[in-house]
């Protein structure tokens, strides 16, 4: 079966513009790659980002949030004074070092393993695990 051979539908055969672009050349003799300096090679491998984008970051991710809460603060604690009085204490919004305080890592474990009572094996147990040693012994 021969397929019917369709006349093009796009903007440019409706306007009648030749397909043929008018190519000429920009510079005149050959041209020549030149190296990146030293201090742009520096810059490619060890930055990463532009400085607008680093600017803009600092300003509205760390700046702006900082000066949002250091205005609540200041809102509390004076809403607070004219309450309370100078008399009232000081109280932290925050616990000092995230949400379960601080952890001492240079001290033993306060009274979580099991000792006395409760890790004594029972009679019947220390027997059943002696006569099962001796018979392993003996054979």
């Amino acid at each position: 079966m021969d397929t019917p051979d369709f006349p093009p539908n796009s903007e440019r055969s409706k306007k009648g513009v030749p397909d043929g672009k008018n190519i000429s050349p920009v510079i005149t003799g050959t041209a020549v790659r030149r190296r990146k300096s030293l201090r742009k090679q520096f810059k490619e491998t060890f930055v990463a980002g532009d400085a607008k984008t680093a600017v803009s970051y600092v300003l509205f991710e760390v700046l702006l949030p900082a000066a949002k809460d250091m205005v609540v603060e200041a809102g509390s604690q004076g809403i607070e004074k004219l309450i309370f009085g100078e008399s009232r204490r000081r109280s932290l919004t925050r616990p000092p070092s995230g949400p379960t305080g601080h952890i001492s890592y240079n001290r033993y474990s306060s009274g979580s393993r099991l000792t006395g009572p409760e890790r004594a094996i029972s009679r019947t147990a220390r027997s059943l695990y002696s006569s099962h040693s001796s018979s392993c012994v003996s054979s």
